[in-house]
């Protein structure tokens, strides 16, 4: 006989998904830029790279700028992602990159705004 199931917990899935309303992929760069045109500092998008298909964008409001910084896509063993301007910390998912950089980090001029980018009715 088999035998020795998993012991991992679901308890995550029964969280309400909530709308990820900085991601932004898959679009024209000007289109995804839109919504954090007249936000504050911190007000951010992910978005797909245009010279890099692989890769994705982390672009921030700055001071009336928005900076770019690539996110490198990595997969393998250890399947991730982290930013170009810091490859020693890595992550597994967008959401974990962004709770991360929520913090001020010396990677970047100013720490994420998530709720910058509301969730308006289309």
């Amino acid at each position: 006989g088999g035998g020795g199931g998993g012991g991992l917990s679901r308890s995550q899935s029964t969280r309400k998904r909530e709308e990820k309303n900085w991601m932004r992929i898959n679009m024209p760069k000007a289109h995804a830029l839109e919504p954090i045109m007249d936000k504050p500092d911190g007000a951010f998008v992910i978005r797909s790279s245009e010279s890099r298909p692989e890769c994705h964008v982390l672009s921030y409001r700055f001071r009336g700028q928005i900076i770019h910084e690539l996110i490198i896509l990595h997969s393998g063993a250890n399947p991730g992602m982290f930013l170009d301007c810091n490859p020693g910390k890595s992550f597994r998912s967008l959401p974990e990159l962004v709770m991360y950089y929520e913090q001020p980090r010396p990677e970047l001029k100013y720490p994420l705004l998530p709720t910058a980018v509301g969730g308006s009715k289309q």
